[in-house]
């Protein structure tokens, strides 16, 4: 009857380690999806602020050289 108590007792221990075994797995595996989400993000917000500051110097360039032209054309 002891022995059957211990046994029993046991076994409960072990299917808890278990099941928070379980729980921790899905929590790593929950955390590195996130992480892998935001790093995607971070690269393509990384991504559009090169792509802004290529599109703002092109701008800049072409209005540098409107500029140069209008004052070619005035001399």
């Amino acid at each position: 009857m002891e022995f059957e108590k211990q046994q029993e007792a046991q076994r409960l221990r072990e299917e808890k380690e278990r099941e928070i075994q379980r729980l921790r797995e899905l929590q790593e595996k929950a955390a590195d999806r996130q992480a892998e989400i935001d790093a995607l993000r971070a690269k393509r917000a990384f991504e559009e602020g090169e792509r802004g500051a290529r599109e703002r110097e092109k701008l800049e360039q072409a209005k540098r050289q409107r500029v140069q032209a209008d004052l070619e054309k005035a001399r």
